[in-house]
């Protein structure tokens, strides 16, 4: 019976192993899909340029409107309407004549400060919008990530499973024809039968995990993964810079944190440009005209032309107030913005840090996980051969594989948690970039001997 029941033991510590599919879609491809369809990044990109168009908008306040107007006209002329009655056409002694008046018009603002200020504050707010969909770029780019390593995580869990549940009822079926026997006991059997429901549950959790991460995944991209490229490294760069440095690029760099600078300078402006509504304003005008008519349509003798410059000048004295009004609340949207930097600042720096010391304990912690695994396979050869001489029972070995299978996971997952901090310290950082998915992207497929195809992490690993 011992040794039966050994070669199911043997059995559930087979190795998981996972192989690159056919028709896997690459992490890359992945990201190709998502810059081309994902909806959260097109609207930032329309965001942006409904900013500059803002911007251009307020422009067009500071430089020369150009405009051309003309009418035509039919007019009755009746000098004298006490003796001639009223008469609106078709009277006695009325003339009649077309009428037409042309006239080009040049307006150029001379001082304008609320607008100046204006154009100023939608600078910001364009360079803000940059920043934010900069930011939105690199988060997506990170769910990306995070999700697709979920699926990871998920087919390992799952075939590993696979390979257990495939030897278990394979022994099962043996220990019952023993039990008919009377050469197996029949606890040794609901033992392994419940080991093997057990593992029908998990296998249920797994899938759906999966599930749920493939969906995440599709939300991100618009296709549904099938197959992904399995993570095939085994050993990853060691992190060289300090997390004093990280920090300081990240307070330099993080696209949040200067959106929210950006966003600070637009309500400054908008403070000057609000107290700048007690100024006047002035702006010049060159017009030409040329027409046969003049005052209320009466007929010149001969056509005629004018041309004028004048200056126009608005002095505002008193308007109820909103002048002060709008002072004050420009001020107050710029005391909440110097809050929110300070806000960020301190959470940006702490999840700067927390990702570096994430990612130097993770890289640890592979390496950790995978003696481990080392030392729980020689516990559950020991504990096999303690069954076989009779001195240990079958919930000692079957606890013992138990025991080997969360090694197991926890050695992989410590690998996709490492990935996963790496990438967030970039994120935090605002250093995430296309080259940087391109740098991880060798990790996953076919198995192969341990390369380090670094390019963007040149200067932080080694």
């Amino acid at each position: 019976m011992n040794k039966y029941f050994l070669q199911l033991l043997i059995a559930l510590a087979l190795p998981l192993a996972t192989t690159s599919p056919a028709n896997a879609e690459s992490l890359l491809q992945l990201w190709a899909h998502v810059v081309e369809n994902n909806p959260t990044l097109k609207g930032s990109e329309y965001t942006v340029e409904q900013m500059r168009a803002q911007q251009d908008q307020v422009l067009a306040k500071l430089l020369p409107n150009i405009g051309i107007s003309g009418y035509y006209s039919y007019n009755n002329y009746n000098q004298n309407a006490s003796a001639n009655g009223f008469n609106p056409f078709g009277g006695q002694g009325n003339a009649y004549y077309p009428g037409f008046r042309g006239s080009l018009q040049i307006v150029q603002p001379l001082f304008d400060l609320p607008s100046y200020f204006q154009l100023e504050a939608t600078e910001k707010q364009a360079k803000q919008s940059e920043q934010q969909a900069l930011a939105l770029r690199m988060k997506v780019a990170y769910d990306l990530v995070d999700q697709y390593l979920g699926i990871l995580e998920a087919n390992d869990t799952i075939v590993q499973l696979e390979s257990e549940q495939a030897a278990t009822d394979a022994q099962i079926n043996r220990l019952r024809h023993m039990h008919e026997r009377q050469m197996a006991k029949a606890t040794d059997l609901y033992e392994v039968e419940a080991y093997a429901q057990s593992i029908q549950t998990a296998q249920l959790e797994a899938s759906h995990q999966k599930a749920i991460a493939a969906e995440k995944l599709r939300e991100l991209s618009g296709i549904l993964l099938h197959e992904s490229d399995p993570l095939t490294q085994d050993t990853f760069p060691e992190i060289q810079r300090s997390a004093d440095e990280w920090v300081q690029e990240a307070l330099s760099s993080n696209p949040t944190l200067l959106s929210l600078q950006y966003a600070s300078e637009t309500a400054q402006k908008m403070i000057a440009s609000a107290k700048a509504g007690h100024l006047p304003t002035a702006n010049v005008t060159a017009s030409e005209m040329y027409g046969n008519t003049g005052y209320n349509n009466l007929q010149y003798p001969n056509n005629y032309n004018i041309a004028s410059l004048y200056l126009n000048i608005s002095i505002p004295i008193y308007a109820g107030g909103g002048v002060e009004a709008a002072g004050r609340e420009a001020v107050s949207k710029y005391q909440m913005s110097r809050e929110k930097i300070e806000e960020a600042r301190r959470n940006i720096e702490k999840e700067t840090r927390s990702a570096w010391l994430n990612a130097t304990s993770g890289r640890a912690r592979i390496e950790s996980s995978r003696q481990e695994l080392s030392f729980r396979e020689k516990a559950k050869i020991a504990q096999e051969k303690s069954y076989e001489v009779g001195a240990a029972t079958i919930v000692n070995v079957l606890d013992a594989h138990r025991r080997l299978m969360k090694a197991n996971t926890d050695h992989y997952k410590a690998r996709y948690e490492f990935i996963r901090s790496l990438i967030r310290l970039r994120l935090n950082a605002g250093s995430l970039a296309d080259l940087d998915l391109e740098a991880i992207a060798p990790w996953f497929g076919t198995r192969r001997e341990a390369t380090y195809p670094i390019t963007s992490f040149k200067q932080d690993v080694k």
